[in-house]
């Protein structure tokens, strides 16, 4: 086989994945469960997971930081794939966003959330009007993406993109799931040069990420989280609500 046509080849595989018929990889992994007891003596299982298999978030336990290089050399790498794919008889490779570029990991900066979201969660559950029980109640904490991304070519402004999803009798049929985001900030909160960010091995970053989860957890002492979040723990839903339906102004 001609060797130009066999690295074309190798090239459209390892860009689009080539594989046979396997069967689905586990979207989600648990990494810690820590039993609570409620001060009514209910019991609760907080459940740390956290998501696998995914291009898209591969950010969740450290500083993903995703600069202008990084679009440089995806921008060389699709017009590899595209001289591959003419080698090869032609085809389409698809473009590509900021959003998808894997970045560099700070390996000296955790994500937080586990230190920021327990004692803010264990006393919000000790203020619900909880009903006595024999089962112990899942809440899942799920850290989404805790990285910078760069503004705009010319701009050395970087976004702070930060997210937890909190889901309130995991393991019940009727569950609210809760997101905590930076983007609920102002943009002031979120949207900084990259000099400021990096200073002080990127303690700005934590520092927002913990004003994330207060801002969250006020939210979810709002009427009509805590009106949700209660039936949920005390088994009363039956179907899940999603943060979205409780942010928006038609009842639920």
């Amino acid at each position: 086989m001609n060797i130009k046509l066999c690295i074309a080849i190798s090239i459209v595989c390892m860009s689009t994945a080539c594989t046979s018929n396997r069967p689905p990889l586990p979207k989600e992994s648990i990494t810690s469960t820590k039993a609570v007891t409620l001060q009514n003596n209910n019991h609760i299982n907080l459940v740390y997971a956290t998501t696998i298999n995914s291009d898209k978030d591969n950010s969740q336990t450290l500083l993903n930081v995703v600069s202008r290089s990084d679009t440089s050399k995806a921008v060389g790498l699709t017009v590899l794939q595209f001289g591959a794919q003419m080698l090869v008889g032609g085809g389409s490779v698809n473009g590509f966003t900021k959003e998808d570029l894997k970045g560099n990991n700070i390996e000296s900066v955790k994500n937080p959330y586990i230190d920021n979201i327990e004692p803010a969660l264990t006393a919000y559950l000790n203020t619900l009007p909880i009903k006595e029980s024999t089962t112990t109640h899942d809440v899942k904490i799920i850290p989404g993406k805790f990285k910078l991304m760069y503004d705009g070519l010319n701009s050395e402004t970087y976004n702070f993109i930060y997210s937890v999803s909190i889901i309130f009798n995991a393991s019940g049929k009727g569950y609210v799931l809760g997101t905590c985001s930076a983007n609920e900030l102002t943009s002031g909160d979120y949207q900084k040069p990259y000099s400021q960010w990096e200073k002080s091995n990127f303690a700005l970053a934590s520092q927002i990420a913990q004003k994330t989860i207060n801002n969250c957890f006020d939210k979810f002492k709002t009427e009509k989280y805590k009106t949700q979040i209660v039936k949920a723990m005390n088994n009363e839903l039956d179907k899940p609500i999603y943060d979205f339906e409780l942010n928006s102004k038609t009842p639920l």
